[in-house]
């Protein structure tokens, strides 16, 4: 090793880095997707759009009375698509994920946003604490399911 890399053997040397595209000298290859939305399983996406809605504060962007409701910010553009669980008005399966990695920043304070949303009867598994890279809570929708609620980066929301 020199300088804290492994010495590469022969035939492994990494090809030269693509030069970037005219008038983009931040990023080599942007994604050629962006987000759309979330799927959280619910038991019953009635009900669970009624709290979304009345406890969150999300508005309701689509209700399709087949098959989906999805709910969000309208002025960001990402949203969560509540998917009723195949066991029909009953909680998330063991096979149905409650881990949603769904993470969703705020503006307003981090403490005053968890008082509010416990006063409404939201459950924290983790309340807000301070963490070496950052603030964060960690609060349960009806069903279970795990959300991250962490401060807003600087700078207005896109969408």
């Amino acid at each position: 090793m020199t300088n804290g890399t492994r010495a590469r053997s022969k035939g492994t040397a990494r090809p030269p880095p693509r030069p970037p595209r005219a008038g983009r000298t931040d990023v080599a290859d942007p994604p050629a997707f962006w987000f759309h939305s979330s799927a959280v399983v619910v038991a019953d996406r009635r009900k669970a759009r009624d709290w979304y809605c009345d406890v969150l504060g999300f508005t309701v962007l689509d209700d399709d009375p087949e098959h989906w409701t999805t709910v969000g910010n309208p002025s960001v553009g990402a949203r969560i698509h509540l998917c009723e669980s195949a066991r029909r008005g009953k909680r998330p399966g063991p096979t149905e994920s409650r881990a949603t990695g769904i993470l969703l920043l705020t503006r307003e304070p981090l403490a005053r946003v968890y008082r509010r949303l416990a006063k409404r009867g939201v459950r924290f598994p983790l309340p807000p604490c301070e963490l070496p890279w950052g603030s964060i809570a960690r609060f349960l929708d009806p069903d279970g399911n795990e959300f991250w609620l962490m401060p807003a980066p600087d700078g207005p929301p896109t969408g």
